[in-house]
């Protein structure tokens, strides 16, 4: 198996993990629009001085590596999941392909779920909430929060299930399962890293539905996985 040939079935793998970034990204950017206030003036005076300033600058590197969390964590998944299919044989692969669909659904529809009711409570509830200026300065530089760890690995698991079936066949095929998965994990990492921006873009324009939108669409990639 060629080069280019890895690298078709790594983007077709990939796409389940950029929309979910998209969707994900969205819900995260929609928080911080709720946040946000108009009190900019008075914090670009107060970060100017001081331990504001340096804290601002301290927490540069925390914000990119919040950044990119989804992409490397969806990269790690989708490359260790063939090396996983590859190993075990057919038989586990056999297994989880029945109940792979209906286990994405659950993961997605939990997530959504909870994205949807919070961002419904988020809109309910507008009220001119302030935060500090020094929670700003994190807000402006990242644009997005954190998604929880256990959020995020059950994502991973949900949108790298199928690369454990493709490790089979790669084991079929005599494909180098260790070049094949670097290529597929570095694929992903690359098409998460552009869903983060059009996720966030989104988030930006849709202002406070964004998290609502991004739930729905967790749930119909759910879906999607589960019965197409």
């Amino acid at each position: 198996m060629g080069i280019l040939e890895i690298l078709v079935i790594a983007i077709g793998l990939s796409m389940d993990a950029f929309a979910v970034t998209i969707a994900s990204s969205m819900g995260n950017m929609a928080k911080v629009n709720t946040a946000i206030n108009a009190n900019d003036e008075n914090c670009v005076a107060d970060s100017g001085s001081g331990n504001a300033a340096s804290t601002c600058e301290s927490n540069r590197f925390k914000v990119a590596l919040s950044k990119l969390s989804m992409p490397l964590v969806f990269g790690v998944f989708q490359g260790i999941m063939p090396m996983i299919g590859f190993f075990a044989g057919s038989f586990f692969a056999v297994l989880v392909d029945a109940y792979a669909g209906i286990i994405a659904l659950v993961i997605l529809a939990i997530i959504g779920g909870k994205m949807i009711f919070e961002g419904l409570k988020s809109m309910r509830n507008q009220s001119g909430h302030e935060i500090s200026c020094l929670e700003q300065c994190n807000f402006k530089d990242s644009r997005d929060y954190k998604i929880k760890p256990l959020e995020l690995f059950a994502q991973g698991i949900a949108t790298s299930i199928d690369a454990l079936i493709v490790g089979v066949g790669f084991a079929i095929s005599g494909a180098d399962i260790f070049a094949a998965s670097a290529i597929i994990a570095a694929t992903t990492f690359i098409c998460c890293t552009f869903a983060l921006a059009i996720g966030r873009r989104f988030g930006v324009l849709l202002g406070d539905k964004t998290q609502v939108f991004g739930g729905i669409l967790l749930v119909l990639i759910g879906i999607k996985s589960c019965f197409f």
